[in-house]
């Protein structure tokens, strides 16, 4: 006897489980799954979970913000042993940094792949300025104007300043105020307390 082989027919799909699929498509009404172009870009606004504290790299482009208000000058620590870590230093606690901690100003930069960071100068303990300092203040000056990177020379003693050629894009600095980004940018790196780990490296203890 010969067996008939019942194929089903063309319209009987099945879905990935095996189960019979539905009829209809989601592709069916256009106008369910029309986006206006308008509504397509939705506000948002992004959270600032760190903040790094250091000078802008040798190869990167970067914008000082010009706005006076957006730079403070503090103590800070810079930890030579933690590949310069910089701890932020209390009015209260200089005392106990037995002269070890260094005046600076802490700038707001950008860089031009968007990295938002502060950057610590310090200042001449002795109010002589030398060359490394004194390039490394006429780039910032310069970086208020447009975008520069800086690379150390130690041939010339100073750092070398280099304008972008091409055209970028403006700086966009953050609206959040400095105070708010220095909770961030030393978030557990204040040295607040005379058990702090770096007072007891440097008290020996």
């Amino acid at each position: 006897m010969k067996t008939e082989i019942k194929r089903k027919p063309m319209t009987d799909f099945t879905d990935y489980e095996g189960k019979p699929a539905s009829k209809a498509s989601i592709f069916d009404d256009l106008e369910a799954i029309r986006i206006n172009p308008s509504e397509a870009l939705q506000p948002v606004s992004e959270v600032f979970t760190t903040i790094p504290v250091r000078k802008p790299a040798r190869h990167e482009f970067f914008r000082v913000c010009p706005d006076q208000a957006m730079s403070l000058t503090v103590a800070v620590f810079i930890d030579k042993q933690d590949r310069d870590t910089t701890y932020f230093v209390p009015p209260s606690m200089r005392n106990c940094m037995l002269g070890e901690d260094r005046i600076a100003t802490l700038y707001h930069f950008v860089t031009s792949t968007g990295v938002m960071g502060i950057w610590p100068v310090t200042l001449p303990q002795d109010g002589r300025v030398c060359n490394w300092a004194a390039s490394k203040l006429a780039a910032i000056a310069e970086s208020k104007r447009g975008w520069v990177r800086i690379a150390g020379d130690t041939n010339l003693g100073a750092y070398r300043i280099y304008r972008a050629l091409g055209d970028l894009k403006d700086a966009t600095f953050s609206s959040i105020p400095i105070n708010e980004m220095l909770k961030t940018a030393f978030n557990g790196r204040v040295i607040d307390a005379e058990n702090h780990p770096i007072i007891r490296r440097l008290q020996g203890m």
